[in-house]
């Protein structure tokens, strides 16, 4: 290996980095560059490592965790002086169901707003939000909404789930029931809300029939509910013709 190399990133880190890339005899190429004049060789270092990187820094936030979704929390109760944020949309389920499927995870915004000052959605928005210096240093974003944002079924309020941590500072997220949210995702209906519901019901977090049982309770017109019942009965048929998720083995004695 070129001795500039070595220099720049050090042996291993060049080996990490072109193995990470998918060039698994390193060496080869390696040795093919080395006899490159030390200067274009220092550029393409310094070049191929940046992008590197910069890749990875990005593939870290290909999915919202439950922590990521506490800080949230944590962040707008301090903004706006609140200790209870209500958490709609999909990273919701980060606190309602223990362990979400990847596909529910994707989104890197959290839909919030506090119950009775939906006005602080605004402020929210502004220091927490798409953009904003929070979301260029962690990844991921908080967006002001209210609480029309989700059209949800009677009593979603009573079945909010409470996330408080340590990692919340002690203040308190109210996440969307699962099925609740399921409903919301079904009258949006969008691709990626599809998605989500299928992943929800393949997973058994969400029954089709507890589904079905909220639909006339929710606000809007009969030919509505009618198209949600039968987008409800098509997504529990495929989730039933999906290949099942593996369950995972018994401990060995």
């Amino acid at each position: 290996m070129h001795p500039s190399a070595q220099s720049l990133c050090g042996i291993s880190g060049c080996r990490s980095f072109l193995s990470w890339i998918g060039i698994a005899h390193w060496k080869n190429l390696s040795e093919a560059i080395s006899s490159a004049k030390p200067l274009r060789w220092q550029y393409f270092c310094r070049m191929m490592c940046g992008w590197a990187s910069s890749v990875r820094s990005k593939t870290k936030r290909l999915l919202m965790h439950k922590s990521d979704l506490e800080h949230i929390i944590r962040a707008a109760s301090a903004v706006t002086n609140q200790y209870e944020i209500v958490v709609v949309g999909s990273q919701s389920i980060l606190g309602s169901v223990d362990a979400p499927p990847m596909e529910c995870l994707v989104s890197m915004e959290a839909d919030i707003f506090v119950l009775g000052h939906e006005q602080l959605s605004d402020l929210i928005d502004g220091v927490l939000g798409e953009g904003s210096a929070f979301h260029d240093t962690f990844g991921y974003y908080a967006q002001g909404v209210d609480s029309t944002t989700s059209i949800l079924p009677d009593g979603w309020r009573e079945r909010l789930v409470r996330l408080q941590s340590p990692n919340t500072d002690g203040k308190v997220g109210y996440c969307l029931d699962a099925t609740d949210l399921f409903l919301a995702k079904c009258v949006a209906n969008r691709e990626k809300d599809r998605e989500f519901n299928l992943a929800l019901l393949v997973h058994g977090i969400v029954d089709a029939t507890v589904a079905l049982s909220r639909v006339e309770s929710m606000p809007i017109d009969d030919d509505a509910k009618k198209r949600i019942a039968h987008l409800i009965a098509r997504l529990s048929a495929e989730s039933e013709a999906a290949p099942q998720p593996a369950r995972p083995s018994s401990p060995k004695p």
